[in-house]
């Protein structure tokens, strides 16, 4: 049956839309004939205002019919609706009909939109998940968040399809993804504040749940790997955007300690180094910073990285000729490009960069 509607559903459509010009039409006949008749009752005039006017009603049945005889489906519900309406509130129940339509259409379209762009987005974070770290997906979502259909989703009145859209914001976990959730937390609908206060909490338990099992582990075993993994994990909690500047700074002295830990143990271990170095001058402590991006900088795996830390400090530093001896290095340099989308923009701005004040 829905195979036998799908195949003639496209001309059955443009046939239904064929039928509300030619009720408009009748419909005006009969008022034009309606307001020219005599007083009497038996006057041509109200005899053929009638006629049009149930001609008109029945032309809202036909669809019915058709679908019931040919397609032996019944989806014109609103067609009913429209001719029953017309019956019995001439012209003003054909128009009330045509506003109805036209408002179900064009909110059904908005709802499309919003679950398109959710669907998107969920194929990209299922299928693309070896390709695209979690932080694109966070760029991705903090590009498309500010237009629409999603912003549509955030600021409307539906709760359903808000619910659908803090769920896909809890699931991308990034800074820019919480920053809306919290723009949620003041939202007028008590459902929505809701789902976004637990959306947040769920997501700082998870951080939270995280850092204490990498503790107790790392009291069982005093394992260096797992003293970087506690690093890494004070790291992450502190760059979530779920804490204020108080506590992420506690976070990231915390993470410094546990890399400091790992690194001394194995001071050959230059991914621990960059990572400390990093950390280093997250907290404003640049000369240790760059002391260990020096060394990173000799090593391939970690030299791109390590130059662009080196980059940073001059030019936050104001040493400019520092800078284009560093930015001349990074367009010169062999090294395979960064992984984090982050640095791997920062290194090409400052290879193409490099490479233009060489021409």
């Amino acid at each position: 049956m829905d195979q036998e509607y799908g195949k003639h559903a496209p001309r059955f459509q443009r046939s239904r839309l064929v039928l509300w010009p030619l009720a408009c039409g009748l419909e005006t006949a009969c008022a034009y004939c309606a307001l020219r008749a005599s007083v009497s009752v038996l006057s041509h005039g109200l005899l053929y205002a009638l006629l049009l006017h149930c001609s008109a009603c029945v032309l809202f049945f036909l669809p019915s019919l058709l679908a019931k005889r040919v397609l032996g489906d019944r989806r014109t519900a609103f067609d009913c609706l429209a001719g029953m309406m017309t019956l019995f509130l001439p012209v003003v129940g054909l128009a009330g009909s045509m506003l109805a339509l036209g408002s179900s259409r064009f909110l059904r379209s908005r709802s499309n939109k919003a679950a398109e762009f959710r669907d998107s987005v969920e194929a990209k974070l299922s299928t693309d998940h070896e390709r695209f770290s979690k932080k694109q997906i966070g760029q991705l979502l903090s590009d498309e968040i500010a237009i629409e259909p999603i912003a549509d989703v955030l600021h409307g009145k539906d709760p359903e399809l808000k619910r659908g859209a803090v769920k896909l914001l809890a699931r991308i976990g990034t800074p820019a993804a919480v920053q809306q959730l919290r723009g949620c937390l003041s939202d007028a609908l008590p459902e929505v504040r809701y789902y976004a206060h637990s959306a947040l909490t769920d997501m700082e338990d998870e951080h939270v749940h995280r850092i204490r099992d990498l503790t107790k582990q790392l009291e069982e075993s005093q394992d260096i790997a797992v003293s970087r993994a506690l690093g890494l994990a004070y790291r992450a909690y502190a760059e979530s955007g779920l804490v204020d500047d108080l506590a992420r700074g506690q976070h990231l002295e915390r993470s410094r300690e546990q890399f400091t830990k790992s690194f001394d143990a194995d001071p050959s271990d230059v991914s621990t180094a960059l990572l400390l170095g990093q950390i280093l001058l997250q907290l404003g402590r640049p000369d240790e910073a760059a002391s260990l991006f020096s060394q990173c900088a000799q090593h391939e795996e970690t030299a791109s990285a390590a130059q662009l830390g080196l980059a940073q400090i001059a030019l936050e530093g104001g040493n400019l000729a520092r800078l284009s001896a560093l930015v001349k290095d990074i367009s010169r340099s062999e090294a395979p490009r960064p992984t984090d989308p982050d640095q791997m923009l920062a290194f090409d701005f400052w290879r193409e960069v490099g490479s233009g004040s060489h021409g």
